[in-house]
């Protein structure tokens, strides 16, 4: 949505002319993304600032929203921002098909350029990447693809900032996990916390860099100084609703009569479109949901000790 003047709607300080409204249609808890978002911003990764809000349009009920910021490069004009995006994809190299966002139309110097460095990282991806790209951003976002199970993962809703000062990439903000945390099963991915995500298993782009020593090396580090922490407090019995990441127990009082709400306005809207799981009701999304994320972490623990 685009607003006729800048406005904070979060109250976060920081106004903005446009917004999203996210309908989290295939997540029944509606709150994975919202979970994602503040998770990622506790590990220091790019992330939008999000609320739960109830939508109403001409003093209609619309439904139970996730108001979002908009997603834009964290370095602002001073990068160039792309998209991992399957069908508008602008080049390909090796499996991964890049969209121009912003600017939509770079100039034919500035395209071929893009596309040199990306190229060039590429064709160093089993050597030394802390010239070419931001690790740190990269294996904080390579975590939450594993930890969330996410079948876009680096394929869309992928997002790159080569920077225009260093000539580096940049990695995030996270966006779209409606259909991450193990409920949806295809031909390559099962349902559930326990199966090996195969993230490890392509040569594909933008996943391979995640074998890369250098990403490795960092991942430990992370999980140590950032990511138990961020954990412990996603599955603690915290009821705190200050700011950044809570508790899942808070995250679900928060917004549990709102879902109700959206349950009656969207009557029937959870049913299986992806291969998604089924539930009987939000009560049993919401248990498989803290289930999923007790389970997963002992993935994550020997991913980031070398275990797997």
């Amino acid at each position: 949505m685009k607003l006729a003047g800048k406005q904070d709607l979060l109250g976060s300080g920081n106004a903005r002319k446009k917004c999203s409204f996210v309908a989290n249609g295939f997540d029944w808890t509606l709150l994975h993304n919202q979970v994602t978002y503040d998770f990622a911003m506790e590990i220091e990764l790019d992330a939008p600032e999000c609320e739960q809000v109830d939508l109403y349009y001409d003093a209609k009920y619309i439904g139970t929203y996730l108001l979002c910021e908009t997603y834009e490069s964290p370095l602002g004009d001073c990068a160039y921002f792309m998209e991992a995006d399957p069908i508008n994809g602008d080049f390909n190299l090796a499996g991964t098909s890049f969209e121009y966002v912003d600017p939509e139309e770079p100039s034919p110097e500035e395209e071929s350029m893009i596309q040199n460095l990306v190229v060039n990282l590429y064709e160093h991806r089993g050597q030394d990447l802390t010239e070419l790209m931001d690790v740190d951003s990269y294996t904080k976002l390579y975590m939450i693809q594993e930890f969330s199970k996410n079948p876009d993962a680096f394929k869309a809703s992928t997002y790159v900032s080569l920077s225009k000062a260093d000539k580096k990439f940049y990695f995030g903000p996270v966006w779209d996990f409606d259909i991450s945390y193990g409920i949806v099963g295809t031909e390559d991915l099962e349902q559930g916390a326990e199966d090996y995500y195969p993230l490890l298993d392509t040569e594909e782009f933008l996943p391979y860099l995640g074998q890369n020593l250098s990403v490795k090396n960092d991942m430990e580090k992370i999980y140590e100084s950032e990511w138990k922490g961020a954990y412990d407090t996603l599955l603690s019995d915290r009821m705190d609703i200050s700011g950044g990441l809570k508790s899942l127990t808070m995250y679900n009082k928060a917004v549990a009569a709102s879902a109700k709400m959206n349950d009656i306005r969207w009557v029937g809207l959870h049913v299986s479109l992806l291969g998604e799981k089924e539930f009987a009701s939000r009560e049993g999304a919401m248990s498989y949901f803290e289930e999923y994320l007790r389970k997963r972490e002992s993935y994550m623990q020997s991913l980031a000790y070398g275990e797997e």
